[in-house]
């Protein structure tokens, strides 16, 4: 008798420490980064970024990707209160700059021009030496 055993789909889950290393490569790029006198949105998203990986690989662990995309999507600050509670250690003051920094980032407003609103828009930019040291208090 022939049996043909067919196994069900595979789902690939990425290990959460490809995430980490993700967002320090994010946050490296940043810092390499130096342009005196020229605004440009490019740091601020890849901060973001680096915020967005670092706090998805801890949640890896008890979630899948497709978990965390559906429940989070870009939402700094929802992902950052999903965290267990020894992992959030960021400051009710950071936590605010946090969220003024997730509704943009979440908006795309760091990676596509915008004309509303007139210019110049990077004013209404959160600071960055602000966002670069949360960053890396986030993500280690």
């Amino acid at each position: 008798m022939n049996q043909v055993v067919k196994p069900s789909s595979v789902g690939w889950q990425i290990e959460p420490d490809f995430f980490s290393y993700w967002a320090k490569d994010y946050y490296n790029c940043r810092q390499q980064i130096n342009q005196p006198g020229r605004f440009s949105p490019v740091p601020y998203f890849l901060l973001c970024r680096a915020i967005e990986l670092g706090i998805k690989a801890k949640l890896l662990r008890r979630w899948t990707q497709d978990q965390l995309r559906c429940k989070f999507r870009h939402d700094l600050v929802k992902a950052y209160k999903a965290l267990d509670s020894h992992d959030q250690i960021l400051s009710d003051s950071e936590c605010s700059f946090l969220e003024s920094v997730s509704s943009k980032y979440s908006k795309k407003e760091f990676e596509y021009f915008n004309r509303k609103g007139g210019w110049p828009q990077f004013q209404k930019y959160p600071d960055l030496g602000e966002l670069s040291r949360i960053t890396k208090k986030l993500i280690g």
